[in-house]
């Protein structure tokens, strides 16, 4: 029991950690990531046909931690560059509904569009 007490107290503490020091950031070449491990993260975190769990991507960040990787965010720091992420550059779903009543459901293509680089 006290090992599991002392894991949760662990993995609380490291989730006030954050990743705001512009001196640890990598480039731009991650834009609109703060860094490669950031890009990395948010992909294994939004897989579509494996879902990871927030208790399971906390592990995941304590064991980078542990395995000595630099500038590991925390759980909080993560889901608050996600949302940026997504409000910035997302695209909207548009949902319509037919005359005769069907209901579609579809991203904005000129969103899609626009956030094409070249």
């Amino acid at each position: 029991m006290n090992h599991k007490l002392t894991w949760t107290l662990a993995l609380e503490q490291e989730e006030c950690e954050g990743i705001d020091d512009p001196s640890i950031q990598d480039s731009n070449s991650w834009h609109p990531y703060n860094s490669k491990l950031m890009f990395l993260l948010d992909t294994i975190d939004n897989l579509p046909r494996l879902r990871i769990s927030g208790s399971l991507m906390k592990v995941f960040l304590w064991l980078l931690k542990q395995a000595g990787v630099k500038h590991v965010p925390s759980f909080n720091a993560l889901r608050k560059i996600q949302r940026k992420i997504r409000d910035e550059t997302g695209v909207p779903t548009i949902n319509w509904m037919s005359p005769k009543g069907n209901t579609f459901s579809f991203n904005d293509p000129r969103t899609i569009i626009a956030n094409v680089s070249f």
